[in-house]
Protein backbone atom coordinates (compact mmCIF):
# COMPACT_ATOMS: atom_id res chain seq x y z
CA UNK A 1 0.00 0.00 0.00
CA UNK A 2 1.05 2.99 -0.63
CA UNK A 3 0.47 7.25 -0.40
CA UNK A 4 1.23 9.27 -2.89
CA UNK A 5 1.21 13.23 -2.06
CA UNK A 6 1.21 15.86 -4.53
CA UNK A 7 2.36 19.67 -3.53
CA UNK A 8 3.06 23.13 -4.79
CA UNK A 9 6.43 24.01 -5.67
CA UNK A 10 9.34 22.86 -3.02
CA UNK A 11 12.36 24.52 -2.39
CA UNK A 12 15.76 22.69 -2.74
CA UNK A 13 15.48 22.26 1.17
CA UNK A 14 12.15 21.19 1.55
CA UNK A 15 13.09 18.34 -1.25
CA UNK A 16 16.36 17.33 -0.32
CA UNK A 17 14.34 16.75 3.48
CA UNK A 18 11.74 15.11 1.46
CA UNK A 19 14.06 12.63 -0.62
CA UNK A 20 16.00 11.77 2.69
CA UNK A 21 13.01 10.29 4.41
CA UNK A 22 12.40 7.94 1.24
CA UNK A 23 12.23 4.16 2.85
CA UNK A 24 12.40 5.45 6.44
CA UNK A 25 9.55 4.74 9.14
CA UNK A 26 7.80 7.50 10.85
CA UNK A 27 4.53 9.65 11.11
CA UNK A 28 2.96 11.89 8.86
CA UNK A 29 0.33 14.25 9.58
CA UNK A 30 -1.81 16.05 7.23
CA UNK A 31 -4.90 18.55 8.55
CA UNK A 32 -5.99 21.83 6.69
CA UNK A 33 -5.57 23.37 10.51
CA UNK A 34 -2.96 23.08 13.01
CA UNK A 35 -2.99 19.81 15.06
CA UNK A 36 -3.53 20.03 18.73
CA UNK A 37 -0.49 18.54 20.92
CA UNK A 38 -2.38 15.30 22.17
CA UNK A 39 -3.17 14.37 18.96
CA UNK A 40 0.55 14.23 17.67
CA UNK A 41 2.22 10.60 18.66
CA UNK A 42 4.77 10.91 21.05
CA UNK A 43 7.50 8.85 20.57
CA UNK A 44 9.68 7.09 17.95
CA UNK A 45 7.72 5.05 15.28
CA UNK A 46 8.40 1.43 14.68
CA UNK A 47 9.25 -1.02 11.99
CA UNK A 48 6.74 -3.37 12.65
CA UNK A 49 7.26 -5.42 9.14
CA UNK A 50 8.45 -8.27 11.34
CA UNK A 51 7.49 -9.28 14.98
CA UNK A 52 10.25 -9.97 17.70
CA UNK A 53 10.00 -13.96 17.27
CA UNK A 54 10.68 -13.62 13.34
CA UNK A 55 13.86 -11.39 14.32
CA UNK A 56 15.20 -13.67 16.55
CA UNK A 57 14.54 -16.63 14.28
CA UNK A 58 16.22 -14.80 11.37
CA UNK A 59 19.46 -14.29 13.77
CA UNK A 60 19.17 -17.61 14.63
CA UNK A 61 18.85 -18.71 11.39
CA UNK A 62 21.95 -16.56 10.70
CA UNK A 63 23.84 -18.44 13.23
CA UNK A 64 22.93 -21.85 11.81
CA UNK A 65 24.22 -21.05 8.30
CA UNK A 66 27.45 -19.72 10.50
CA UNK A 67 27.94 -23.50 11.64
CA UNK A 68 27.98 -24.85 8.52
CA UNK A 69 25.49 -27.63 9.21
CA UNK A 70 23.05 -28.58 6.29
CA UNK A 71 19.85 -27.32 6.38
CA UNK A 72 18.38 -30.69 6.70
CA UNK A 73 19.20 -30.01 10.42
CA UNK A 74 17.81 -26.55 10.57
CA UNK A 75 14.42 -27.97 12.53
CA UNK A 76 16.61 -29.88 14.97
CA UNK A 77 18.99 -27.21 15.56
CA UNK A 78 16.38 -24.28 15.93
CA UNK A 79 14.38 -26.66 18.20
CA UNK A 80 17.02 -27.52 20.35
CA UNK A 81 18.36 -23.50 20.74
CA UNK A 82 14.78 -22.38 21.44
CA UNK A 83 15.07 -24.82 24.56
CA UNK A 84 18.27 -23.74 25.85
CA UNK A 85 16.62 -19.89 25.29
CA UNK A 86 13.60 -21.07 27.51
CA UNK A 87 15.51 -22.56 29.74
CA UNK A 88 17.77 -19.81 30.56
CA UNK A 89 14.99 -17.78 31.09
CA UNK A 90 12.98 -20.06 33.22
CA UNK A 91 16.50 -20.57 35.25
CA UNK A 92 16.90 -17.09 35.85
CA UNK A 93 13.89 -15.96 36.41
CA UNK A 94 11.31 -18.90 37.80
CA UNK A 95 13.62 -20.71 40.14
Amino acid sequence: MGVRVVTQELSEEDMRTLIGFNNKYGYMLFRENEFKDEEIPAGDSRDDRKTQAQRLRGVLWYVFQATGKPKSEWNNWYDTEMEKIRQHYKDKYLD
